[in-house]
């Protein structure tokens, strides 16, 4: 089977923090990281399970690249959040497409940029 992506693909691991609704029905929120991103998804490191496929998401990325942080005059980073949907799970992840565009999100209160609390599965 040939590659199918039409957008390049980048290697780049950073926080991001996946909400979604669990399969008993609960809100819940998964700290952890990227392993690659495009323009339309990403791959994030997760428990095998712990993300239901077909689960509708929303992703928060922190970014922490000084001209991003400085044009849009943030003191610690930026978050960029954005709405998905969980195509594929995979031992160590899953892939999301998203479905809206990036927003970004300079100084939010609940950033959670926790470099000790991160997986790097």
């Amino acid at each position: 089977m040939g590659e199918k992506r039409k957008l390049e693909r980048f290697t780049l691991s950073v926080p991001a923090r996946l909400r979604f609704r669990g399969v008993e029905g609960t809100n819940e929120s998964l700290e952890t990281t990227t392993r690659n991103i495009s323009a339309k998804g990403a791959y994030f490191r997760v428990i095998e399970s712990e993300v239901p496929i077909g689960a509708e998401v929303e992703v928060e990325l922190v970014l922490t690249f000084g001209r991003l942080r400085d044009l849009l005059a943030a003191a610690e980073h930026v978050t960029a959040r954005v709405g998905g949907k969980v195509l594929r799970d995979e031992p160590g992840g899953v892939a999301v497409l998203f479905n809206q565009p990036l927003r970004f999100l300079p100084d939010q209160e609940d950033a959670f940029p926790r470099d000790t609390d991160v997986r790097n599965n």
